[in-house]
């Protein structure tokens, strides 16, 4: 009977493995030697133990009612709790309870550094459920006022209908297990698959060879007789052995009721639930044996077994029997949940068993109900279970009535206090409508504030032996709730990132993986080619693993490179090296250590050497999430910090090789982490949002908010703590919300206050216009999440509606299938498949047919011989001539019999069009995906090919210089469509707008750029007798108008294009030299465009602090403002002292604050000034250095705090200003006015530095430094529209393969074109001779999609620039 079994269990204290029971979870083992397991009989003090043993560390208010429960009476009697183990429960003091109400897991870890006094002292933390209205009745134990009970007096009989709730038939588990009529006994029999899921011993099974059958192997019938089973235990050292059983026949009598000897020694009788004294068990010589050979000899051949978890009985019994029906799983509950027999027993057969005035329960008792209970069933069948509303009955169930010890703890516990002539205390506040039921029992105070319930705590909780403290706050609004929330999990993912680089471009990818890997899980890996160098990006699934990663590898050489390793820094992460040390200090961190590199034998080494793991509590091995496996890397828990810094030595010396540190992480958040839904992450950059006002950010400062709250009552907890008696157990709860718009998580912490902690204190250390998603007609036929290969297929309908070839159609009746009729999934390969036809006496017939697979390869591309006479081969739309055909023997019989042998049995066609390829192929398929239909357009017109492939992989096809279409080309594009609709799902490519690109296209795409130009020159040339040298390519289709006024050399590459200017241009006095390079796709123009502004902002954004609470604001701005023009300044309150977020205009600026003030005493505190770290700004400080050498930049200062005067005092001044060019003041955006910032061009280098000098000093004092940005890059940034600076973050994407990486490093991109051809120029550069002007021209380009701005650099080349290098300016 399950009940018994439940808790006899527990008791067990000498098994070398805790039960599984016990432990709630798979990932916690506990090694010998721990208190869970050897219990030590000195010190004789309270304490708990080193773990919370529940899955993912949340405990239920039931089971934290059961602690509160044994801690209050410590009573032998009273059921232990069974998620922890309370040690010595006598020796406490007194029991106090602080409830934080409108607080929750989230507010803790949000002001995690607020809560100083909590987060140290209480090393025991776990999860709570979101709180119920009934809060403090779940947990202390309080009466419900507003639930029914279960009426007393029930006697046999059940509750009326008429008193009863609505009862839903149709969800109820009972008639969704058997349905509504009655059913028979073969119908209630626990299935072969059922017994094994609920691990009944079975024939086979590799825990149960040395089992006895029961010998009952015949049929069973509807009239096979049934027998009530049960059995009670007691604790040896073997563990838990039958020590009595009982079997009943139908009609209640006993035909067995026998006491065993169990072969080993007894440890523990548990008498309070088995029965079982010493002296009943001195006579008996019954054994296991005797008592199976009984059984056999009882039941007959077709013999049915009823019982209450019956699997119990049986492995006690060392027993398989076929036929079981299992009264717990009989009356099925809702969520696989089970009803206990004795609630059964009283709502069903309205009989009180398992009395609490007995000793132990009896087995012939608990057999009867169990039989009688199938019997009901039986009879009355699953509809009549259904409508007696079970469920509600044990939500409404009377205390008083059911399991009065342990089901609702504190009415027994007020009940111990008044019998000892003992109160307990409550202290709230008036406005909460809390009552305690028994004023004899309960002394309950009303304050008017938290303030009063504080004060009214430390005078009055001495003299009570249980307390409950109870603070009232304003809970977070949903809102906000749900902001927070996801900023919080970003916070953690980003502490868990790193950024390690530069790399060389020759690493080895396979091995930096492994390198990182070593330190912890990976959850990405991301190569950022952003930056001049590769670097790598890691998002670690454990905080420990980033951690140590950057302790380990910063400034190491790695791979030839001496590499850098750090976080990104952002607005969330500013204070994340104070956070880290915070964590280190966590009590329940400090005596923890993480561990990478476990292999499966770990586990048994940790019991191998125990002078090694001496203290060891507990070895935590979160499995994968994914696949259920053991991941390699362990937390091992232990009593002290010295026994955990003496085995981290040890295990990260020569012998282990393992890779650890302390752990940061609490177990319980490890486990809220892990479930954190990807769309929690934010995206890469900046947060970027207008400033607020001055006195909203003073309030923001320094208002009462939550983070104040925090900390204030952290320490006046940490003040009530101190003041409590050593011996206390005090449990801190943040109850968690519940609300309609989303519930939060509690919070629990607990400790018990000793000698040492009453004398020494705690220690226990490309933006698109706006998209109307929901009417745009691909959402409107996929929906907005990401689909598979079996919704984008067509179905049989849509085949007919657009006339794709189908069996049994009139007119497909000489088609052939291509044998394709095998089931297909989501895995089902797609192969792309595009023919070309020409126009013969019988009409369209195919020429040419191309069947490409995933990959690219192309499988098939054949010519085709059509049987009638061709009349036109349309040549320039199918490419076909008739000089091809005429060798050609190929039949269109020879294709179809070719792409039958090509195609697997659950092929997928891709094409555009694809039902007139088919009907060409006369050929029949039933799995196909039509691009055409798949990117779905408006009133269902389609969109051409040659448009999607440009739009959308940004790649030419079907080009109008080619003689007709390609049908390889063709088909490879349609299949990479259709992987792209999968790959981003209907949501990304109604975002991409492809009616609007549609629409704005330029039919006029003539180009025609250099037709005209140099018409007026020529004639000069002419009339000089003198040529005009052009070099390009021979694709390049410019022809200029007079070849006797020009040398044209047409070329096969940019490279022969080179070597022939290198040789001609200085033969001619006027030469154009033309290379031609791949311009981005659209939708890369539009991504790089993006990136490139958003980038210089991030460059010109600083962070300062940490500053003063008590800062003057208005003094900071003034401060800031000195270095040039602020876009926006932006208090950073997200961590635990405020900084600040200044977005400078100019990138001179943020390079200027940042050399003035990192390290520098502002308003009371010394403060590090930062840029953002993201993968755009890894390379900041190498851009800058470059920037420098600009040679524009080389003769340009940058001056702040000029005024309008200045510009005549550069006139007044000759010798001071010597040299200078020209003055840039940029004027303000908005209202035109000049800015107080400008720019000074002279014409050396020299000249600048020493005008610098000057006004930098005493006399002038501005601020000011050498030019970063370019004149015409500062224009174009100014103009930079607010949507393309991104919001703030990183960009989690999943990893690419190796094979992707390695391209993306070394493959011919256009970065090592940018870097190759930049050096080719300059060596055709430095071969001019002098006095040659020189311009370099990078057009820009023009797309229906957008159009880029071109660049021109021009200088000319002098004596100097030869022997020196060039030095040009823009």
């Amino acid at each position: 009977m399950e009940p018994e079994k439940e808790k006899t269990g527990r008791l067990n204290s000498q098994r070398r493995r805790v039960p599984d029971w016990l432990m709630g979870t798979p990932e916690v083992r506990i090694p010998p030697g721990s208190d869970l397991v050897d219990r030590q009989p000195e010190p004789k003090r309270a304490r708990l133990s080193g773990i919370v043993m529940a899955e993912n560390c949340e405990i239920t208010h039931e089971q934290l009612c059961e602690l509160l429960k044994y801690a209050v009476l410590a009573q032998p009697v009273i059921e232990r709790p069974r998620w922890c183990q309370l040690l010595y429960g006598k020796h406490l003091s007194r029991t106090v309870v602080v409830i934080l109400q409108g607080m929750s897991q989230l507010h803790f870890y949000r002001f995690y550094l607020e809560f100083g006094f909590l987060r140290k002292a209480f090393r025991h933390k776990f999860r709570l459920p979101p709180p119920s209205s009934t809060f403090l009745a779940d947990v202390i134990g309080l009466p419900n006022q507003r639930a029914g009970y279960l009426p007393k007096t029930m006697g046999g009989s059940l509750p009326s209908a008429s008193t009863k709730p609505e009862v839903d038939l149709q969800n109820d588990p009972v008639i969704q297990k058997y349905g509504a009529q009655k059913v028979g006994v073969l119908r209630c029999l626990l299935t072969e698959e059922e017994m094994r899921t609920f691990d009944f011993p079975l024939q086979g099974s590799p825990d149960c060879e040395d089992f006895v059958t029961t010998g009952c192997n015949a049929s069973v019938t509807e009239n096979s007789p049934l027998f009530g089973l049960d059995g009670e235990m007691c604790i040896t050292s073997k563990g838990r052995e039958l020590t009595r059983i009982s079997l009943v026949a139908e009609g209640g009598s006993c035909l067995m009721d026998e006491l065993v000897k169990p072969d080993e020694e007894i440890v523990d009788y548990a008498t309070c639930y088995s029965g079982i004294t010493e002296e009943m068990l001195k006579p008996v010589t019954t054994k296991l044996k005797d008592v199976q050979r009984r059984l056999k000899a009882l039941l007959p051949p077709d013999a049915v077994l009823v019982g209450h978890s019956l699997d119990v009985d049986l492995r006690a019994l060392n027993m398989i029997h076929p036929y079981v029906i299992d009264t717990s799983l009989l009356y099925a509950r809702e969520r696989g949940r089970r009803f206990k027999l004795k609630f059964l027993a009283k709502a069903i057969l309205g009989r009180d068993i398992q009395r609490s005035e007995r000793d132990g329960h009896d087995p012939t008792e608990d057999a009867t109900a169990t039989l009688e209970l199938a019997q009901y069933f039986l009879k009355y069948g699953p509809r009549k279970i259904a409508e007696l509303n079970l469920e509600a009955l044990w939500r409404a169930q009377d205390p008083r009535n059911v399991r009065e010890k342990f089901q609702y703890p504190y009415r027994g516990a007020l009940t111990c206090f008044d019998s000892a002539h003992q109160k307990l205390l409550f202290v709230t506040r008036e406005t909460d409508d809390i009552e305690l039921p028994s004023p004899e029992d309960c002394e309950t105070i009303k304050c008017l504030s938290n303030r009063e319930v504080f004060e009214q705590a430390r005078r009055q909780v001495r003299l009570y032996p249980f307390s409950i403290i109870r603070f009232s706050f304003e809970p977070f609004s949903p809102l906000l709730t749900e902001e927070v929330n996801k900023r919080m999990r970003v916070k953690w993912t980003e502490m868990s990132t790193i950024y390690a680089g530069p790399l060389s471009k020759d690493c080895k990818l396979s091995a930096l993986k492994r390198l990182f890997r070593s330190f912890g899980p990976v959850r990405t890996m991301t190569a950022v080619l952003e930056t001049h160098q590769p670097h790598l990006s890691i998002e670690y699934e454990v905080l420990e693993a980033a951690q140590l990663a950057i302790e380990s590898l910063n400034g190491v050489l790695v791979e030839g490179v001496y590499i850098k390793v750090q976080r990104p820094v952002t607005e969330l992460t500013l204070d994340c090296d104070t956070l880290v040390k915070e964590l280190e200090r966590d009590s329940e961190n400090r005596a923890t250590i993480y561990l990478s590199g476990v292999s499966k034998d770990f586990l048994g080494h940790t019991q191998e050497l125990p002078n090694l793991f001496g203290g060891l509590e507990a070895v935590i091995v979160p499995p994968d999430a994914k696949s259920g496996r053991q991941e390699k890397y362990c937390f091992l828990q232990f009593k002290t910090f010295g026994n955990a810094q003496r085995a981290l030595h040890v295990l990260t010396g020569k012998d282990w090789k393992l890779k650890g540190r302390q752990a940061l992480t609490p177990r319980h958040l490890h486990a809220w982490l892990r479930r954190s839904p990807p769309e929690s992450r934010r995206p890469a950059g900046l947060t970027v949002r207008p400033p607020p006002s001055e006195r909203e950010t003073l309030q923001n400062l320094k208002a009462e908010n939550a983070k104040s709250a925090a900390r204030r009552w952290s320490r006046k907890i940490g003040r009530l703590y101190r003041s409590l008696s050593p011996g206390t157990l005090c449990v801190i709860l943040l109850p968690g919300t519940a609300s309609p718009h989303g519930s939060l998580s509690g919070l629990g912490l607990m400790g018990i206050k000793d000698e040492e902690e009453e004398s020494a204190g705690p220690s226990m250390g490309f933006t698109k216009p706006e998209v109307d998603l929901q009417n745009d007609p691909v959402i409107q036929k996929y929906g907005a999440q990401k689909v598979g290969v079996l919704r984008c297929l067509l179905t049989e309908e849509e085949m007919r509606t657009f006339d794709f070839p189908l069996q049994g159609s009139p007119d497909c009746e000489d088609f052939v299938t291509t044998g394709c009729n095998a089931s297909v999934t989501e895995n089902s390969p797609l192969f792309g498949l595009d023919g070309e036809m020409c126009i013969t006496s019988k009409g369209r017939e195919l020429t040419r047919i191309s069947l490409v697979a995933e990959g690219g390869s192309c499988l098939m591309d054949e010519l085709v011989k059509p049987d009638e006479e061709i009349v036109d081969y349309a040549t320039c739309y199918s490419g076909i001539t008739e000089e091809m055909l005429k060798p050609v023997t190929t039949k269109l019989k020879d294709v179809q019999r070719r792409l039958k042998a090509l195609l697997p049995p659950d092929a997928v066609l891709v094409g555009h069009s694809l039902d007139v390829d088919l009907r060409a192929l006369n050929m029949i398929h039933p799995y196909v995906i039509d691009t055409s239909l798949l990117y779905a357009r408006e009133r269902g017109r389609r969109f051409k090919l040659k448009f999607l492939a440009k739009a959308i992989l940004g790649r030419d096809i079907q080009r109008s210089e080619r003689d007709g279409h390609d049908p390889t080309e063709d088909a490879t594009a349609t299949l990479e469509l259709a992987q792209y609709f999968l790959k981003y799902g209907p949501r990304k490519i109604a975002e991409l707008n492809l009616e609007a690109l549609w629409r704005a296209q330029d039919p006029r795409n003539v180009r025609e750029k250099f037709q005209y130009p140099y018409r007026g020159a020529l004639t000069c040339f002419d009339s000089a007798h003198q040529k005009l040298l052009f070099v390009t390519r021979e694709t390049d289709d410019i022809e200029l108008p007079s070849p006797e006024d020009c040398e044209t050399i047409k070329c096969l590459s940019n490279r022969e294009v080179f070597e022939q200017a290198r040789r001609q241009v200085r033969l001619y006095p006027f030469s154009i030299i033309r290379f031609s390079f791949e311009p981005f796709s659209p939708l890369l123009t539009e991504e790089v465009n993006k990136r490139m502004r958003v980038k210089w902002t991030e460059m010109s954004t600083i962070y300062a602090g940490p500053l003063s609470k008590d800062c003057k604001l208005s003094a900071l701005k003034r401060l800031f403002r000195s270095f040039g023009p602020v876009r926006t300044m932006t208090a950073v309150l997200e961590t635990h002292q405020p900084h600040l977020s200044i977005e400078y205009e100019v990138l001179e600026a943020a390079q200027l604050a940042i050399e003035s003030l990192n390290g520098v005493l502002v308003e009371g505190v010394y403060i590090k000034v930062q840029r953002p770290v993201t993968e755009l700004t890894l390379d900041c400080d190498t851009l800058v250095k470059e920037l420098e050498r600009d040679s524009e930049n080389r003769a340009t200062i940058y001056l702040s705090g000029v005024s309008k005067d200045f510009l005549g005092h550069t006139q007044e001044l000759p010798n001071l200003f010597g040299g200078l060019e020209a003055v840039i003041v940029p004027p303000d955006a908005k209202s035109g006015r000049q800015e107080k910032y400008c720019f000074l061009q002279f014409k050396t280098f020299g000249n600048a530095q020493r005008a610098l000098h000057v006004l930098t000093g005493k006399d002038w004092k501005l601020k000011g430094r050498q030019a970063l940005t370019p004149r015409h890059l500062h224009a174009w940034l100014r103009r930079s529209p607010p949507e393309s600076r991104r919001p703030a973050g990183l960009t989690v994407r999943p990893p690419p393969s190796e094979r992707e990486t390695l391209q993306n490093l070394k493959a011919e991109n256009a970065k090592s074109a940018a870097r190759r051809w930049s050096r080719k120029i300059g060596r055709l550069y430095r071969s001019l001779s002098p006095g040659t002007l020189c311009v370099i021209l990078l057009p820009g380009t023009a797309s229906p999609h957008g159009s880029l701005s071109g660049l021109g650099l021009m200088g000319i080349k002098d004596e100097e620039e030869e022997s020196a290098g060039p030095s040009m300016g823009l």
